[in-house]
């Protein structure tokens, strides 16, 4: 048995190559799967999350049917306006909440923005540093 020097570059370059081409094949794979989704409209998922994005389209006259109730933040107590209401799951989707009409409630969009997917209580705290910052550039 002779140690031959080109048997084992040729060893070396092969485990090498393979690495390579199996790392090009995974990359080669990635992009297809991404090219075929935004052809296909992004599968389920995403419809699933423009539904979220977009509870207005279920309940269009929500935040405006009740004069009194509706126009003012439910967390802050501020009035909202077209520009700033938006719909808060209450319990959120990502905690078992519904998609419903009794789980949508009027919200500004700041206070949107802080609860995010925390439930209430969560969210209490956040809440308050928010509106006593709010209040206090308001007195200024």
């Amino acid at each position: 048995m002779t140690f031959n020097p080109m048997e084992d570059i040729f060893g070396t370059f092969f485990i090498f190559f393979t690495i390579i081409t199996i790392f090009i094949i995974v990359i080669a794979i990635i992009i297809l799967i991404v090219i075929v989704r935004a052809i296909m409209g992004g599968g389920k998922r995403s419809e699933k999350r423009k539904q979220q994005l977009s509870p207005y389209k279920d309940y269009p006259d929500t935040v405006y049917k009740n004069k009194e109730s509706t126009q003012i933040c439910r967390y802050c107590g501020e009035k909202v306006t077209p520009e700033n209401a938006t719909l808060d799951h209450f319990i959120p989707q990502s905690k078992d909440g519904k998609h419903t009409k009794e789980n949508l409630k009027t919200c500004c969009l700041i206070c949107n923005a802080i609860k995010s997917g925390k439930t209430y209580e969560e969210a209490t705290p956040f809440l308050l540093k928010s509106i006593q910052e709010r209040k206090a550039r308001s007195h200024k």
